[in-house]
């Protein structure tokens, strides 16, 4: 495995998830997505409103995540 990466993107929430997806499908390799350990019993920011549905069709990911 190879373990130099040109790209880290710190937090594999909704956001960090997102950014991955759009830099691989602008063409860009070697992405790491650091996310943290379980620290708590609350996750901000694992909700997502309405308004992010452009997005995540523009992303490709829509159908996927609501399946």
């Amino acid at each position: 495995m190879d373990n130099q990466y040109r790209i880290a993107i710190i937090g594999a929430g909704p956001a960090g998830c997102s950014c991955a997806i759009a830099l691989l499908n602008a063409g860009f390799k070697n992405i790491v997505l650091i996310d943290a350990s379980k620290s708590g019993k609350f996750h901000i920011g694992e909700s997502i409103p309405p308004d992010m549905n452009p997005l995540m069709r523009e992303l490709g990911i829509y159908s996927a995540f609501f399946a």
